[in-house]
């Protein structure tokens, strides 16, 4: 992995939307994300955070630009197990315990997970270490509808982490959940994250979160998707409860709704 963990270079997105119509979900977008730091992606609805998520993980493909990770293209990234992806919900199979959900994605392409394994000289994932870390230890064994909301996300989390990948997408993965489940959710993904380095791209709507989470914050304007601000946000690490009271966090807050404030009067002009 490059010290260079994400490029995009002027990426355009453009959805037919029938009777001749089109919408442009991104337009001449450009980021640089290092490897190993923790960025946010925040914006109105309609902006074109989630879009931007897809294409960096290969899901859909650009209609101008480029998108590569750690160097190589998405798709080449994807098939290397470079990349981990944690969707809005969970997407848990039914029939599988918990600990058989997490386990499952190291058993799929086993030939990539092994050669990432020896260029970075580690042993396979300890799934049942990383669901202690995470709080799930007392439910590995568990279906997903015996668990709460909460546990699921959790287990979703750990699922993309136990393969170690370089680069983390997450698609506001706690949007569904009530605020003190999020927040307990936030510092144990920090500690999950702090432990085993991989790149993060995060999207919110939470102003809190995205501070509390990140080293920098991308904020995003509609109509058409586009990058306005990119903001460093410098809070020491590790941020417990105990951050979200301070001044100097609170300043940050105030910055990215002044900033956020400035792409609802764009779209609304």
């Amino acid at each position: 992995m490059s010290a260079e963990a994400i490029r995009v270079d002027r990426v355009r997105r453009v959805y037919d939307i029938g009777t001749g119509g089109s919408l442009t979900a991104l337009d001449d977008v450009s980021l640089t994300i290092s490897a190993g730091t923790f960025v946010s992606v925040i914006g109105p609805s309609g902006c074109g955070k989630s879009t931007l998520l897809r294409v960096i993980a290969g899901l859909e493909q650009p209609d101008g630009g480029a998108v590569h990770v750690g160097g190589v293209t998405p798709a080449q990234a994807a098939e290397h197990k470079m990349l981990g992806l944690v969707p809005q919900t969970p997407a848990l199979l039914p029939w599988l315990s918990v600990l058989k959900n997490v386990s499952l994605p190291a058993k799929v392409n086993r030939s990539a997970g092994r050669k990432r394994r020896a260029a970075a000289g580690t042993g396979a994932p300890d799934m049942v270490e990383l669901l202690r870390k995470a709080g799930l230890h007392d439910v590995m064994h568990k279906l997903p509808s015996q668990i709460s909301g909460g546990m699921q996300q959790r287990a979703a989390i750990v699922r993309a982490f136990g393969l170690h990948p370089d680069v983390l997408l997450m698609d506001e993965p706690f949007s569904a959940l009530d605020e003190f489940t999020r927040e307990s959710l936030q510092e144990q993904l920090l500690d999950l994250w702090d432990e085993l380095k991989a790149t993060v791209l995060f999207v919110t709507h939470s102003v809190s979160e995205a501070v509390r989470l990140s080293d920098k914050i991308v904020v995003m304007a509609p109509y058409p998707g586009r990058i306005i601000d990119v903001l460093d946000i410098d809070l020491p690490r590790p941020r417990g409860q105990a951050i979200l009271k301070t001044a100097h966090f609170h300043h940050y807050e105030d910055l990215v709704r002044d900033r956020l404030r400035g792409a609802f009067q764009g779209a609304a002009s």
